[in-house]
């Protein structure tokens, strides 16, 4: 949809849409009925988890058109971090909204940032470079000059039916290689998100405390945004200045995003006592933060295999790599059943 409509449309409906659903969401407990409630609330989550679905992908068109080749890497390591920060910000602000104000408030002040957000994204956001009034001549001319994307061929590649060419994606290796990085990414980021509260909650005893846990659930993310813009800035120095090729530069941040973090968190679930609480928040903040390679790993790679079409490969590979989020809480709810068990967490 971004390649036809382009990505302000696509991208900011979506994020429209998630958070007028989010502002809906606390007036379901005014139901009387109980079934009513949770399928609503049922509802809303789909929706919301439909909406967002679209946004990555969605950017991916967008980033294929502004991106210069060189400097690829700290593009894609900043603005594809927008999410990692959102947790940055969204965490200890829920926290002290909880500790503060009543659970409803949660959803009415992130969705009132969200749609401040979209004023802003409407406001001062362009599809191409050509047509953005803001930008300097000069780098406007760099970005045309050294992008990958070809304007001449998007007329050509629209006429190219969804079916044949999702099967002819499918198809080639390549793209099944960043199916399974994405999934397995996926599974990583989805254990850390949804169960890496409740692990920190009723494992480390800092965070018992509703506030604190926020807190300390910022720190793998924040961890995350930084290094990202490190391996973007030092995957752009190698492949620039001749040092390594881009294929096997993306193949080294792969390996680093993937393996580090791994590590990481098998290792912190034996740094969980009294004594060495904090030093297991560091192991899992600074393994964590590792994985912000990937961004110049795997998600790059799929930007240079179909520069024109990078939100459709992108969509493949995302929602095969998304399917992760439906696995990782029932697998949770299967291996942990008494929370408060370190060896199940293990």
């Amino acid at each position: 949809m971004a390649e036809l409509f382009g990505t302000k449309k696509v991208f900011g409906f979506c994020m429209f849409c998630c958070g007028l659903l989010g502002l809906l969401t606390p007036l379901t407990v005014n139901f009387k009925s109980a079934s009513l409630m949770i399928w609503s609330l049922f509802l809303i989550r789909m929706f919301q988890g439909l909406f967002q679905g679209v946004c990555f992908p969605a950017l991916n068109p967008l980033v294929a058109k502004w991106s210069p080749d060189g400097e690829k890497g700290k593009f894609m390591s900043f603005s594809y971090l927008g999410g990692t920060f959102g947790a940055v910000v969204t965490y200890p602000l829920c926290g002290i909204i909880l500790a503060h104000l009543s659970w409803s408030w949660v959803f009415y002040i992130t969705s009132g940032l969200t749609m401040l957000w979209f004023v802003c994204w409407q406001c001062f956001m362009y599809d191409d470079p050509e047509y953005d009034p803001l930008i300097s001549t000069a780098e406007k001319e760099l970005i045309l000059r050294t992008r990958k994307f070809d304007c001449q061929q998007v007329s050509e590649d629209l006429t190219v039916p969804l079916v044949p060419l999702v099967w002819d994606i499918i198809k080639t290796p390549a793209v099944w290689v960043c199916m399974l990085g994405d999934f397995c990414n996926g599974f990583g980021l989805y254990v850390l998100l949804t169960e890496g509260p409740d692990f920190i909650a009723n494992i480390l005893p800092v965070g018992k405390s509703i506030s604190a846990n926020g807190w300390i659930a910022m720190l793998p993310y924040l961890s995350r945004s930084i290094m990202a813009q490190v391996f973007g800035t030092i995957s752009d120095f190698f492949i620039g200045g001749g040092y390594c090729e881009r294929l096997t530069m993306q193949k080294i941040c792969a390996s680093i995003g993937f393996m580090i973090p791994a590590i990481g968190m098998v290792t912190m679930s034996y740094l969980t006592s009294d004594k060495l609480q904090f030093v297991c928040i560091g192991v899992l903040s600074i393994s964590f933060g590792f994985n912000g390679a990937i961004l110049s790993g795997h998600i790059q790679n799929i930007l240079g295999l179909a520069p024109n079409r990078s939100g459709t490969l992108y969509g493949v590979t995302n929602g095969f790599g998304n399917l992760s989020g439906y696995i990782v809480p029932l697998l949770k709810t299967w291996v942990v059943q008494d929370t408060t068990s370190i060896a199940e967490w293990r």
